[in-house]
């Protein structure tokens, strides 16, 4: 039997998935030119540190990115990629 040494120690979730008084860090932005556009203006990528300040069980997140605090919709939070 061959053994894989490869081992992956994270795991990718959304960001909608994440929980209130969590850390997490991008890694990737699902969604065309406007969205990725749109996130990149607030400060939102690819190895973004984000702090997410609430996150209920509806509504938007609220996170804080680069010093600022942002509110996230849950469809835009949606494909946000996270580890």
């Amino acid at each position: 039997m061959e053994m894989s040494t490869a081992k992956r120690t994270t795991q990718t979730r959304m960001l909608s998935d994440a929980r209130g008084d969590e850390t997490v860090r991008v890694v990737r932005l699902h969604g065309g030119r406007g969205f990725t556009e749109t996130l990149t203006d607030l400060g939102v990528l690819p190895g973004t540190v984000l702090r997410v300040l609430a996150a209920g069980a509806c509504g938007p997140l609220v996170v804080s990115c680069r010093g600022s605090r942002i509110a996230i919709g849950r469809g835009m939070a949606e494909r946000v990629e996270v580890v």
